[in-house]
């Protein structure tokens, strides 16, 4: 048998084995329960049962079901069959003194459901209900007169009766009594009674009744109690328990509740209650903020930009640490993989970047993946995913990726990025420039250079060399009807200064690791060339 613990220590079988032992009061919880989780056929199946048994209110949950679910018979009878027939069982059984029996065919009569509305006799067979300890029956006729002495004196009759509801509604209008109302209605397993017990005892530094109220609050299915418990599983003096804080605050946190969502970010950031998972807490911490719980989005920037210490050197070191997605971990272990003279390495550093980035890791790991991915559609994927992630390169490589697809908003933003002296956003703007702007995109070219970055100075050799933007000779070439024209020694000395200045930059491309600017000789001393991260494999 499954059981909860209630206030004071009362174990109490859960509806689906009181049912199990007959009591049909349990049953319709139990049924309600199963149609509330979409478990169609346990709903129907407990709710027939009862209309076959002769309970009244069986029969009306039943047509109920049916109709939400589109079925137009069941037993040989029709939804509106089933409720007549219904009806008339409560009628029979109210008239033998059934409270439950008068409080629910008096509640459809008040309200005119299934029923002609008749209020005078429903109020009556109400009255009927709860004089005969239907505590359901009191508590309705109380939320008909809210503030007065009829409406509380009706909650005190259901609160003797031990209805849990009955005790927190009048513990709501008592304050004085609502200490003992609400624990109370607690041990007659209401959720919110627990909840609304923890929270006075809270107040009044009873921790430990406190941890147990919130606590069977969250076990009676109220996630928001889960939240109160796990706060003071996690810091209540006296009641501290990580590991049942995490346990709180992960069901809250199923539960939608976006505070548990942000307690257990907090908690799965460290190692208290259980194993780290930096990553995870991240993502936590973000559906907390989609949630709009209080501090979330803060948390989860300062989450964000605040990894655990991620250097490794091996393998072994860098595995567990990269699966939490800590992005140096993640660089580091890419680079591992990529060992020289492997002609698989590049495959294993992509596939890891890659699978890292779709999996939530940072910017920098998704611009390594955009960087070894084979196609420039791949590689704009993953440079998206940084750019959104704030890795500022991957959008500088994600707006050149629109800009030379001729989507002006790349062109707009490399040109924004290159103006406020993003010397790679200019390398990348002049390489998308046509030859009609050579003049503007050398210039780019220069200001890149002369930050160090080795792609600019290759390419602004290339481009000087054969006076295009792209750094490569224009099509077509010198003809047999062309007459070679002797330089003047004006003309030479420009020449001589073009070739020597061409030979600057390429000489500061090689130094800057571009292999391919170097010298010949220089070239073949090289080391062998072998998967760099940092390459573009898409750049061909």
């Amino acid at each position: 048998m499954s059981i909860v613990l209630v206030a004071g220590g009362i174990a109490r079988a859960e509806p689906q084995d009181r049912c199990a032992a007959g009591d049909s009061e349990a049953c319709l919880v139990f049924a309600e329960t199963a149609f509330q989780a979409k478990q169609k056929d346990t709903a129907l199946l407990t709710a027939q049962g009862l209309c076959e048994k002769g309970e009244g209110e069986g029969c009306i949950r039943l047509a109920l079901y049916m109709d939400k679910l589109n079925v137009s018979v069941r037993g040989g009878k029709t939804p509106a069959q089933l409720r007549e027939r219904g009806l008339k069982l409560l009628e029979a059984s109210c008239t033998k003194d059934a409270g439950s029996a008068c409080g629910r065919l008096g509640k459809a009569l008040h309200q005119g459901k299934h029923v002609k509305t008749d209020e005078k006799r429903g109020l009556e067979l109400l009255d009927k209900g709860c004089t005969l300890k239907f505590a359901a029956a009191c508590v309705y006729l109380a939320s008909l007169d809210r503030d007065g002495a009829k409406g509380r004196a009706y909650l005190e009759r259901a609160c003797d009766a031990g209805d849990g509801p009955g005790c927190t509604a009048l513990g709501d209008r008592d304050k004085k009594r609502a200490p003992e109302l609400y624990v109370k209605a607690c041990t007659a397993e209401d959720a919110a009674g627990c909840s609304k017990a923890g929270a006075l005892q809270r107040t009044a530094r009873q921790l430990d009744q406190a941890v147990a109220s919130f606590e069977q609050a969250c076990e009676l299915g109220l996630d928001e109690a889960c939240v109160d418990a796990g706060a003071l599983r996690e810091s209540g003096k006296g009641v501290v328990d990580p590991g049942k804080a995490r346990a709180h605050f992960t069901r809250a946190c199923d539960g939608k509740v976006g505070a548990g969502c942000l307690g257990l970010a907090l908690l799965v950031a460290t190692d208290r209650g259980g194993p780290r998972n930096w990553g995870r807490a991240v993502e936590l911490a973000e559906s907390a903020c989609t949630m709009e719980a209080k501090g979330a989005c803060a948390a989860a920037k300062k989450l964000a930009a605040r990894p655990p210490d991620g250097r490794c050197s091996t393998e072994q070191q860098c595995t567990p640490l990269c699966e939490e997605k800590i992005p140096a971990s993640c660089l580091a272990l890419g680079e591992i993989l990529a060992k020289p003279g492997d002609p698989d390495a590049c495959d294993r550093a992509a596939a890891l970047y890659q699978s890292k980035c779709d999996g939530g890791a940072g910017g920098a790991v998704c611009l390594r993946a955009g960087n070894l991915a084979v196609t420039s559609d791949r590689a704009a994927e993953h440079y998206e995913l940084g750019c959104t992630r704030g890795d500022r390169e991957a959008c500088t490589l994600s707006a050149y990726l629109s800009a030379v697809t001729n989507k002006p908003e790349g062109y707009a933003a490399l040109e924004a990025a290159c103006r406020k002296r993003q010397r790679d956003a200019c390398f990348w703007l002049a390489r998308a420039m046509p030859d009609e702007k050579l003049a503007e995109a050398q210039r780019h070219l220069r200001a890149a250079c002369g930050a160090n970055n080795g792609r600019a100075c290759e390419l602004l050799a290339g481009s000087l060399e054969h006076g295009t933007s792209s750094g490569a000779p224009r099509g077509g070439g010198a003809t047999c009807c062309d007459d070679p024209v002797m330089p003047t020694p004006a003309q030479r000395k420009r020449e001589e200064a073009h070739a020597k200045e061409v030979a600057t930059f390429a000489a500061k491309a090689c130094k800057l690791g571009r292999t391919l600017a170097c010298p010949t000789d220089e070239l073949e001393r090289q080391p062998p060339r072998t998967c760099r991260p940092g390459d573009l494999a898409w750049d061909y």
